[in-house]
């Protein structure tokens, strides 16, 4: 599914993904660790998978992407990328992180115009489900937001399940 979005409608999306994430944490009963929903993670397994997957954020392939020939993104689902430092952030701390994942990536799709969104083509590798594809930057966007994020921000903010 190709959505067709200008780059300050990714622009607009990702932010008010951030608001949402951000209005959710901030709530004073927010428990970063109870687990959430049938699959059982956290807030903080949710954001962190969101932040980082793929590894260092969809943000730094794209980048990559644009000064790598060849560049290969590598997608492996379902990790919560928590490491030690990670598992005890406060929320000021995971505040911190989504105003950087949010500068970062508004830096970078400020990098792309119209063009690149859908000439520059990634080589998209699921190793642990043993496929390749190529998908355009636009592809990897609307993968993104569409699909990934609004799916975990479903369950993130749903915090009765």
């Amino acid at each position: 599914m190709t959505l067709n979005l200008q780059n300050n409608n990714y622009i607009s999306i990702l932010d008010a993904f951030i608001h949402t994430i951000k209005a959710t944490i901030s709530k004073p009963y927010c428990d970063l660790d109870k687990p959430l929903g049938k699959d059982g993670w956290s807030l903080r397994q949710h954001i962190y998978h969101l932040i980082d997957t793929p590894i260092g954020g969809l943000h730094t392939g794209l980048e990559q992407a644009m000064s790598i020939p060849d560049f290969i993104l590598e997608i492996i689902p379902d990790l919560d990328n928590l490491n030690e430092e990670r598992r005890v952030f406060n929320h000021i701390e995971i505040l911190k992180d989504l105003d950087n994942y949010s500068y970062a990536f508004h830096k970078v799709l400020a990098s792309y115009n119209q063009s690149k969104l859908d000439t520059i083509i990634i080589e998209t590798s699921f190793p642990k489900r043993g496929f390749k594809e190529d998908r355009s930057a636009r592809t990897l966007l609307d993968r993104l937001f569409v699909r990934h994020w609004s799916e975990h921000l479903y369950d993130m903010t749903n915090l009765n399940n």
